[in-house]
């Protein structure tokens, strides 16, 4: 037995998002978690999920460090 399947139809049933930062990647993994809990998903791709934590926090990362440094050594 074969299916056939147009390439609309499997459009139809992918979602697509891209998050700009930490704070946005945050609200489409809730988006995302409410649509699997609603509907049948199979598959979660997620690329690159640390970049915009280390691109946002990175300056924060090194005062903290650079402080606890000087205050301990």
């Amino acid at each position: 037995m074969s299916f056939v399947v147009t390439l609309q139809d499997v459009l139809d049933n992918v979602a697509y998002a891209r998050a700009y930062n930490s704070d946005h990647q945050n609200q489409l993994l809730m988006q995302a978690a409410a649509m699997m809990s609603e509907s049948r998903y199979a598959l979660l791709v997620v690329d690159s999920a640390t970049a915009l934590y280390r691109t946002d926090y990175s300056g924060a990362v090194s005062t903290l460090l650079e402080a606890f440094v000087t205050k301990n050594y």
